[in-house]
């Protein structure tokens, strides 16, 4: 028998409702646990600070920063939402706030990051001094600023596009266990 006599099995198409229908879901779960782990992760010292006693935030661009990475994390949350409701149009119109949102998160990631080298964070290690240790975000900005710039390139090509876009989501907006309350 030769090789091209065995049976192969069919592998299922990307169209399949099956697999559209697991990748919305998937997206929005994620979606989901995104903004929960950010809401737990950032909520008493920043999104919610008037609801717990915790000391005062020292900088504006802490302040500034932290509405840049919000607006992205609705952002992301509305395009899932768009697109899984098929509302194609509304997400690519929307997708413009995601250009002017990818580079102002840059910018204030790297003047945040400057301050933090310079005043000393709690997202150091306390064996690495703050100016070695600025590497990390930095390259974290670095990954970030490439992801997007080739997922808006992939833009026409939704798996390519998607996937690139929710490696963006975990790289910059990752939770930092230093930043989960302790109790």
């Amino acid at each position: 028998m030769a090789i091209n006599d065995l049976p192969v099995e069919r592998i299922p198409s990307p169209g399949n409702k099956p697999n559209r229908n697991f990748e919305h879901r998937f997206f929005a779960a994620f979606a989901a646990v995104f903004v929960i782990a950010v809401l737990v992760g950032f909520g008493p010292t920043f999104y919610l600070k008037p609801l717990f006693n915790t000391p005062p935030i020292p900088r504006a661009i802490i302040w500034i920063h932290g509405f840049v990475m919000a607006a992205w994390v609705v952002l992301f949350v509305a395009q899932v939402y768009f697109i899984s409701s098929k509302r194609i149009k509304v997400h690519q119109k929307l997708g413009i706030v995601g250009v002017i949102i990818a580079p102002l998160l840059v910018v204030t990631g790297l003047f945040l990051t400057i301050a933090a080298a310079k005043y000393g964070t709690a997202a150091a290690p306390p064996n690495i001094p703050p100016l070695s240790f600025m590497i990390v975000p930095f390259g974290d900005l670095l990954v970030f600023a490439v992801l997007f710039a080739a997922a808006m390139y992939y833009r026409k090509n939704s798996p390519n596009h998607k996937r690139l876009i929710l490696l963006t989501m975990l790289c910059v907006c990752r939770p930092r266990s230093h930043d989960f309350p302790a109790d």
